[in-house]
């Protein structure tokens, strides 16, 4: 298997080498070079996926474990950070061994067998049996070591055309398995020894004071709100505020990234400035800063991304041989993808890493044509619109929803978030820190501004029918957008440069003594040119909206009935849609009364809405549910 996709990634390969070689202008070394690095990444990839294989799924029995015949007992570490919803308590293990038993069914007679796991990942979900135990989770950390009795799964798949794969996204994690236990006494808990795990703990309790300390300054839910913008812990904001930043795309401002570390830098090179460190000696410390603070705010892909490329890039300005952002940015994609290749497959690392590309492409097109805004905000407007712009295919592709006040909120939002709400939240934690009293005065403006934000927020959300709704595009449909867009944006920055040049040479008035000349060639050709330029914008603007309304259509024709079932989970759900999109109201009587003969649940949806919420109110659902 892995010398076939070897062979299709070379292939590949190849076709990006003949491509390069047409397309753009590079030579024979380039070219070979180009295709070096796809072959050899394809190798990598191939080797490392070979590499991903459960050691329990070759000796336990899927049968077996299917019906419950196996009790299983487990010892190993807690290697992520334990996450508390309601009764449950889920994180991840690495087991080094495990003990079963297997239930004979000719002798009745049940025998242990134990087998080494070599640190295999699995996915531990404990159900709490009471409250008191919520206490008794909380207190698990990462690095201690655990014994573990229940029994034990694998992941379900997606059972709906579209749906979320769970096992496909334990597998980028290299978990294969899920360890299911019931009450905290399942689990025995000690001390483990030195490793990292048992660092990484220590760097998890450090964050829960630094949290505790962000309680002490901001009163109820902004607490959890200030929590997840100055050290990435979100799971204590609001689900209801959580919902209002989701619907705008604002979740990036929670998702600790290169803004975040920009203004943290920014704010130490300009403390550093006032007590009169030296440049080189400032640039050391901020090099010694970054991974620290990457390690405080989560080790997410998004801050790995940031803090590699901060820290490459003070190197390279220390030793003054700064070069292009796309090479640091290549640069730290590289570095991560050597150390884990299923980065690729994570959505935040695809987001981080092209929304930073695009900045550094799209922001120097997008600047030309905002020459009628006041300069101060000019690089604002021109970053949210390049960010909105390169996140757009990505959004519908794995959330298939967008906002159209996004772009909105992001312009009004973002810059009051980043220019007071974090630096002065962050001037506030470190203060209280030292006095408690001066941290409580810092913070004061950041609540009025955080009470501001969330007004503002709350209001863009309560306006419906801004939200669209998309099918996830194909891949050649999203290449295809960026290169359209990135033509357009380029043809449109040199029609202004043509523009501009133009208006230069009509402002110079020839000498009256001077006879006037006839128009030459260049002229022509200069207009002709022109003519060739703006029927290219066209052209390409035409394909932007044609590919944006292909891309918007619905999954289901009109004026051809469609019925759908979908798998719930606690049984079967039908959604029938007539050619006209609606059911009538007969229809959705009929359906009532043939659940109702048949002992299953059902809600039919009319034209009227409150003919619907009646139905809603009728009946809950039992089995299945129809509705348009």
């Amino acid at each position: 298997m892995e010398w076939k996709l070897i062979l299709v990634v070379m292939g590949r390969a190849d076709l990006a080498y003949t491509a390069a070689r047409n397309c753009i202008k590079i030579s024979t070394r380039q070219t070979i070079l180009l295709w070096l690095a796809f072959s050899l990444g394809a190798a990598y990839w191939s080797i490392n996926d070979g590499r991903n294989i459960s050691k329990i799924s070759a000796v336990l029995d899927a049968d077996d474990i299917a019906v419950g015949a196996i009790t299983v007992r487990a010892s190993g570490t807690i290697v992520s950070t334990v996450t508390i919803d309601g009764d449950r308590a889920a994180f991840t293990a690495a087991l080094q061994s495990i003990e079963y038993s297997r239930v004979s069914d000719e002798s009745a007679v049940s025998s242990t067998e134990r087998f080494d796991t070599a640190g295999e990942r699995v996915a531990v979900q404990v159900k709490l049996a009471k409250q008191e135990e919520q206490a008794v989770a909380g207190a698990w950390i990462r690095g201690q070591k655990i014994t573990l009795q229940g029994s034990i799964e694998q992941p379900a798949a997606a059972r709906n055309f579209g749906g979320f794969d769970y096992s496909k996204y334990l597998r980028t994690q290299r978990i294969h398995w899920i360890f299911k236990a019931t009450g905290a006494t399942s689990i025995e808990v000690k001390s483990g020894g030195i490793s990292g795990s048992v660092l990484l703990g220590e760097v998890d309790k450090l964050r829960q004071r630094i949290g505790s300390q962000v309680e002490q300054l901001f009163p109820g839910w902004q607490a959890g709100y200030m929590k997840g913008l100055l050290i990435g812990l979100a799971d204590d904001m609001e689900p209801d505020k959580y919902i209002q930043f989701t619907q705008l795309g604002l979740t990036h401002i929670l998702a600790i990234s290169g803004s975040h570390v920009a203004i943290n830098v920014g704010l130490l090179f300009g403390l550093l400035r006032l007590c009169r460190v030296t440049r080189e000696t400032s640039i050391l410390i901020v090099l010694c800063f970054v991974p620290i603070y990457v390690l405080l705010t989560g080790f997410s892909p998004s801050v790995i991304r940031a803090g590699i490329m901060t820290i490459l890039g003070l190197y390279l300005l220390r030793q003054r041989r700064m070069k292009d952002g796309l090479n640091v940015l290549s640069a730290a994609a590289l570095l991560m993808l050597l150390w884990e290749p299923n980065y690729l497959l994570n959505v935040s690392f695809q987001l981080s890493f092209a929304v930073t590309a695009g900045l550094i492409i799209f922001v120097p097109l997008i600047l030309p044509l905002l020459g009628w805004l006041p300069p101060k905000i000019r690089s604002t407007v021109a970053i949210t619109v390049a960010a909105e712009i390169v996140s757009f295919p990505l959004t519908i592709y794995y959330f298939n929803q967008l906002s159209l006040l996004s772009l909105v909120a992001n312009l009004l939002i973002v810059p009051v978030i980043g220019l007071i709400a974090l630096p002065l939240g962050m001037g506030a934690l470190l203060s209280s820190l030292v006095w408690l009293k001066l941290g409580t005065w810092i913070a004061y403006p950041v609540i009025l501004v955080n009470k501001v934000t969330f007004l503002a927020t709350e209001w863009l959300t309560s306006h419906s029918g801004f939200m669209t709704y998309w099918q996830s595009p194909g891949l050649l449909w999203i290449a295809g957008y960026y290169l359209v867009i990135y033509g357009l944006l380029l043809l449109s920055k040199r029609s202004l440069t043509q523009r501009s040049i133009q208006s230069a040479t009509d402002d110079t008035v020839p000498l009256p003594d001077r006879p006037v000349r006839p128009p030459s060639k260049s002229y022509y050709s200069f207009w002709g040119n022109n003519i060739k330029h703006y029927a290219m914008m066209i052209s390409m603007s035409i394909s932007l909206i044609a590919m944006l309304i292909y891309g918007y259509r619905p999954l289901n024709s009109r004026g051809v009935g469609h019925v759908q079932y979908i798998d719930v989970g606690q049984g079967d759900c039908t959604l029938i849609t007539t050619p006209s999109g609606l059911i009538s109201w007969w229809m959705a009587e009929a359906l009532y009364l043939f659940a109702s003969r048949e002992k299953v649940g059902a809600i039919g949806v009319s034209h009227s809405r409150s003919e619907r919420r009646r139905l809603f109110r009728c009946l809950r659902s039992e089995e299945f549910i129809v509705w348009t």
